[in-house]
Order: C-alpha cells, then sequence, then structure tokens
C-alpha cells in the first residue's frame, strides 16, 4: 500500500497548494450539494443538473487556456485570480434574487467554474514545480487525497447542516460557506504568491 509522503510538507509552497486544493474542493463540494437544495427552494421548476453545464464547460476552458495566460502572468497570481472568481460565483448563487431568471444562475455558475478551473491548473503546476521531479508521483497522490477529502468534507457538511441546524435558509448559508472557503484559499494562495516573490 502506498505511504504519503509528509516530508514533502517540509516546503511552504507546497503545505499552502495542497492547503489551498483543499479549500477550492471544499467550496466545490458546498456548492454541489447545496445548489439543488437552493434550487429547490427557490425555482422549483428548472432542473439543477442543467446549471452544473456552464460550470463544467467553463472550468474546461479556462484549464485549456490557463497555458496561454502563463505567458502573461504568474501561475500563483492566476490561481489567486481563479479562487476569487470561484469566491464571487459562489456568492453571487448564495445571494440569488428570489425570481431571479436562469440567465442568472448561469453567469453565476459560469464565473465559479471558470474560476474554480483557473485555480486548479495553476495549482497544480506550482505544486509539481515545489516538488523534486523523483517525487511527483507522490506529490500528485497527496494533491488527489485533498481533493477528495475537500470535495466528501463538503458534501458532508451540507448534510450536518440540514441534520441539525433546521432553518429556512439552509442553502444560502451553506452556500456563503463554500464562498468564504474559496475567499479563505485565495488569501493563503496570494500569501504563497508573496512567498513566492521573496525565495
Amino acid at each position: 500500500m502506498p505511504s504519503i509522503a509528509t516530508d514533502l510538507f517540509r516546503s511552504k509552497i507546497f503545505t499552502l497548494s495542497v492547503a489551498t486544493a483543499f479549500l477550492a474542493f471544499m467550496a466545490a463540494g458546498l456548492i454541489f450539494a447545496g445548489l439543488p437544495l437552493l434550487l429547490y427552494e427557490k425555482l422549483v421548476s428548472h432542473s439543477a443538473a442543467l446549471f452544473f453545464i456552464p460550470w463544467s464547460v467553463a472550468a474546461f476552458l479556462m484549464a485549456f487556456f490557463a497555458g496561454d495566460l502563463r505567458r502573461y502572468c504568474s501561475a500563483a497570481m492566476l490561481e489567486s485570480i481563479g479562487l476569487v472568481c470561484l469566491g464571487c460565483g459562489i456568492s453571487l448563487i448564495a445571494f440569488i434574487p428570489t425570481h431571479a431568471q436562469p440567465i442568472y444562475i448561469i453567469v453565476a455558475m459560469a464565473i465559479a467554474g471558470g474560476g474554480f478551473g483557473l485555480a486548479q491548473y495553476s495549482n497544480q503546476h506550482i505544486l509539481i514545480e515545489s516538488t523534486p521531479a523523483t517525487r511527483s508521483q507522490e506529490a500528485r497522490r497527496i494533491l488527489k487525497i485533498s481533493h477528495l477529502l475537500g470535495m466528501i468534507i463538503g458534501g458532508l457538511l451540507v448534510f450536518a447542516f440540514y441534520l441539525y441546524i433546521p432553518t429556512k435558509n439552509g442553502a444560502e448559508i451553506v452556500l456563503s460557506l463554500g464562498a468564504l472557503m474559496a475567499f479563505l484559499a485565495s488569501v493563503m494562495s496570494f500569501s504563497r504568491l508573496l512567498k513566492l516573490a521573496h525565495s
């Protein structure tokens, strides 16, 4: 059974990269579990699954063009911008007007998904660059674990919230928590940007 290379966490850049990825995927888990509940409360006539299409398309496109964008901006800056977009997109959804048109959610999900795709591509690039070439597979394994844990914990938080804290505004609260996680990840990313600038 492969072990986790904990010694890689001696690098502050590596540790911040893993923590940032964890928070970003927790935010994604919160929105994936919270959005259907929000739509059920406010837009019963529309299928929640359709609103995840803009997220997927925008995430794919931004990840695809992120390599070209790195010619003009560092990966750390791109990730920070992406995480801010993720937080803003989730915030728009969390505070959606009661009678909002579907286009509102489509645009908000595209902003969030595009930010997510940009952030994850850039984060993976930084993490691999901060790791010796002979340890890249171990680094990727840790990154995948952080992704999985973030999604699982985000989903479980939504479940626990609805189970133990019944409230009429539950969906808005869990999505606001997702936005908070995204903005917290952006702060960590900016702090890493400063570390890279002084290294």
